[in-house]
């Protein structure tokens, strides 16, 4: 096989073609771009031009004057270029360079007044005299269609990807998720579990529901409502549509009638194993020892939820002084979710934890707590309250 084919991965292994040494060399010749500088094939005009441009010397005023693509190995054969070809200045700086040259002598003299005149002797500095340039007059055609643009390495890339996107199905190349992305095999929790023990009915009416939304023969919707619901029933829609389908969940409207809204993301799916399946595969038993497992029952945990968290923040670090008494949950970017297992208010952790969130003492709306002595932040960067495992997973 060809190795600049392979080496520039445009098509599939199995779509390229194996050549005889004459073959290859002829199929280079023809399909490919060669440096005779570094003797190495490039696979189109925009790789080669791109080695020109980085690793040789490409001659400016030729390209100027109707001479394009005049390069030279290194800077020592642009600049003897220049000394035969072109008028080279040899005052100050630039002599020191090699590397300042004109087109025209009158050129030569104009940047030579402009640059050096305060260093040159004053025979010279009449030589170089300034004069007015008369440039030609560009004549416009009308009527005539510019000549179409050349097909460059990304316009074959998004037509490659339309032409798979054809050959499988796919309606939109440019928002396709990889298949294993929108149908995952998900981790269902014992929360999860537990519930669809206690309320199957509920649990299989939401199965319904998103399962047909995500249907694109019955559904065109990118967002669907549910019912109005408890808080503790619209917690389960939150997790099971976000872990199970991959949708964006939020709650909308006010008590007695909160609903829970799902929108679709190009990731969204139907997942290998629905929830009703998963939890008829595992026992009660096995169940509440998993309940059992969690910390401190979840009922009376603290959950400290960090909004603007610092990519660079190491909150392990610390919240060392802690360690085995929380657990840390990212709910989106930048926004961390931190538990403690115990019972007592968490106050001078939540200072630390704030502090590290934002990779700076936080100043923003400081109260000080007057049974512990220590300052808890109330304000946008922490929040601090006592919740259930419900309300973990419920969007305010």
């Amino acid at each position: 096989m060809c190795p600049t084919c392979v080496t520039a991965r445009r098509k599939f292994p199995l779509e390229l073609e194996t050549y005889t040494p004459q073959g290859l060399a002829a199929h280079q010749a023809a399909a490919h771009k060669h440096c005779e500088f570094c003797d190495a094939w490039f696979y189109a005009v925009d790789e080669v031009w791109g080695h020109m441009n980085q690793r040789h010397f490409l001659c400016g005023l030729c390209q100027a004057a109707g001479t394009p693509h005049l390069y030279f190995k290194d800077s020592a054969g642009l600049r003897e270029h220049y000394e035969d070809k072109h008028f080279a200045c040899h005052e100050g700086e630039c002599a020191e360079s090699g590397m300042v040259a004109f087109a025209t002598e009158q050129e030569l003299k104009d940047h030579q007044l402009e640059r050096h005149s305060n260093k040159m002797p004053r025979f010279k500095k009449n030589e170089a005299q300034q004069s007015i340039l008369e440039l030609p007059t560009i004549i416009s055609t009308v009527g005539q269609q510019p000549a179409p643009l050349a097909c460059d390495k990304e316009c074959e890339q998004h037509s490659r990807r339309h032409q798979i996107a054809d050959a499988f199905g796919v309606q939109d190349a440019e928002q396709h998720a990889a298949y294993w992305d929108r149908h995952r095999t998900p981790n269902y929790s014992p929360a999860l579990l537990q519930a669809y023990k206690q309320d199957p009915l509920f649990i299989e009416q939401l199965e319904r529901q998103l399962l047909a939304f995500l249907n694109p023969s019955s559904s065109k919707t990118p967002r669907l409502s549910l019912a109005p619901m408890p808080k503790a029933q619209r917690a389960l829609a939150h997790e099971y549509a976000e872990e199970g389908f991959g949708l964006v969940s939020h709650s909308t409207g006010s008590e007695p009638n909160r609903a829970v809204q799902v929108f679709k993301t190009p990731s969204s799916g139907a997942p290998t194993q629905l929830l009703s399946q998963a939890a008829v595969l595992i026992s009660q038993a096995a169940l509440d020892a998993m309940l059992k497992g969690l910390p401190s029952n979840a009922a009376a945990a603290y959950t400290l939820r960090l909004v603007d968290v610092a990519p660079q923040a190491h909150l392990s670090h610390h919240l060392r002084e802690w360690a085995g008494e929380y657990s840390l949950k990212t709910e989106a970017p930048g926004v961390v979710l931190l538990s403690f297992s115990n019972d007592e208010k968490p106050s001078a952790a939540a200072a630390a934890a704030a502090a590290a969130a934002a990779s700076m003492p936080v100043a923003d709306d400081w109260e000080a707590e007057e049974d512990v002595g220590v300052e808890v932040p109330r304000g946008p960067a922490l929040q601090l309250k006592q919740s259930n495992m419900w309300d973990a997973l419920e969007a305010e």
